[in-house]
């Protein structure tokens, strides 16, 4: 069985067979497997074997109503997979992002499919780990940034300076910041405004001076491969 498990092209049938099979090592292949269908997976997401849920929880292919149930599941194992998954519905991400484990809502902020809506609630946890890819995170809306900045993390301030949809006011706050490695992230971001290039330039520490200099020669660099049609 194992080794018909390992195949990607297994056929609907005989996962369908295997999934009801009475030892649990079988069904979470089967929940593993990439070419289970949902069908299969929505019977799978019921099963009383935690580490199936889990497998079940983590399966592209795992239907959104599966989701939904294992988002309420008794195990954070479960949970943190539900969690990851980019197919999880946005009413599961939502009650995720509630949960007293961190690491559950530390994956709602990294998943690609969490709205806006989520990700600005989110900004304001308690734990800067969660904090932290809120500001890594291409959806969280601009308030949001704007507003991490004042956070004692240097970890979230230093991912906010790596985000391309970080507004340049907050840029502008960051690039005065009391960490070196912050104030020279503000001058490899691609957003900084050239006037702000121009005072990190003059930075007291040598690591952010030496990042700006760079960076300002990388746009002249720039403009003279591809000058302005006036």
């Amino acid at each position: 069985y194992n080794q018909v498990l390992e195949q990607e092209d297994i056929s609907p049938g005989v996962l369908l067979f295997l999934s009801k099979d009475e030892e649990k090592m079988i069904r979470r292949a089967v929940a593993d497997n990439p070419s289970t269908p949902p069908e299969i997976l929505l019977v799978l997401s019921r099963d009383g074997n935690m580490r199936v849920r889990r497998y079940v929880a983590e399966n592209p292919n795992t239907p959104p109503e599966a989701l939904l149930v294992l988002a309420g599941d008794r195990y954070e194992d479960v949970k943190e997979n539900v969690a990851h998954n980019p197919n999880t519905p946005i009413q599961a991400l939502l009650i995720l992002s509630k949960d007293r484990n961190h690491y559950t809502r530390m994956n709602v902020a990294e998943n690609p499919s969490t709205p806006p809506e989520v990700l600005l609630a989110l900004s304001e946890d308690a734990d800067w780990r969660v904090r932290s890819w809120v500001a890594k995170s291409p959806n969280t809306p601009p308030e949001a940034l704007i507003a991490l900045v004042k956070t004692n993390s240097l970890d979230v301030r230093l991912a906010l300076t790596k985000n391309p949809n970080t507004p340049i006011q907050a840029l502008l706050a960051l690039s005065k910041d009391k960490g070196k490695r912050v104030r020279a992230s503000v001058a490899r971001n691609p957003n900084t405004p050239l006037e702000v290039l121009h005072v990190l330039a003059d930075d007291r520490e040598h690591y952010v001076k030496d990042s700006a200099e760079l960076f300002i020669r990388k746009r002249k660099e720039l403009e003279n491969k591809n000058p302005k049609i006036t």
